[in-house]
């Protein structure tokens, strides 16, 4: 009686060989869940139409800036199917506590361009449009903090994109946030930021993945 056999390959995780059907077969599991990474802007004087690119430099960043791949698309066998989109402006990252007047000032004074491929997901959007439905909220007693969020920290606040996107891990993932001028309405030209700010830009929808990761 012959004995069946499946072989893993560890270059190849979730995907296992069937030598008698001469086949590979991707064992893979799904869940909820997003993806992400994060920028970050200097402090002082913003410059109107500075770009800041996301999914691009990954240089000393760990799991709390980011979690696609290197090569800023998805991880190798991932697939999303993408529902929602937005910009969180971290309230705090490392030891530094993000001050509310530089949050308000990022969130009015840049926009979001978004594309998966040329596929036009976000066409020039103001940033504060772009809840994530994430984030803390509540109230805070400490000096000269506020806890302040790009919408309501609820999933039922965050818009929805009309129709679910595919996302798979071959597709480039092109983000920038720009910062624009506000000289129009005789408002100051641009946000002078007092200390650093970070944007995250989540990916939130349905993950495919293989068990093995």
């Amino acid at each position: 009686m012959s004995t069946n056999r499946v072989l893993t390959n560890p270059n190849k995780p979730g995907v296992i060989f069937v030598p008698e059907l001469n086949e590979e077969f991707l064992l893979s599991k799904e869940r909820e869940g997003i993806f992400y990474d994060t920028v970050e802007q200097g402090t002082g004087l913003a410059t109107s139409g500075t770009a800041l690119t996301l999914f691009r430099d990954f240089t000393n960043k760990f799991a709390v800036h980011m979690n696609v791949g290197k090569n800023g698309k998805l991880p190798s066998g991932n697939a999303m199917a993408l529902h929602r989109t937005g910009i969180q402006i971290l309230q705090c990252f490392g030891n530094t506590v993000t001050l509310d007047t530089d949050i308000i000032k990022a969130a009015y004074g840049t926009t979001l361009k978004f594309d998966i491929n040329e596929r036009q997901i976000v066409k020039t959007e103001p940033t504060w449009t772009l809840s994530t439905g994430l984030g803390i909220s509540g109230m805070t007693t400490q000096n000269a903090t506020g806890i302040v969020n790009i919408g309501l920290p609820s999933a039922a606040a965050a818009p929805q994109l009309r129709n679910a996107q595919p996302v798979l891990d071959r597709d480039d993932l092109n983000s920038e946030i720009v910062w624009q001028s506000h000289a129009w309405g005789g408002a100051t030209g641009l946000a002078t930021l007092t200390n650093r700010v970070q944007f995250m830009h989540v990916l939130y929808g349905v993950i495919k993945q293989p068990v093995a990761n």
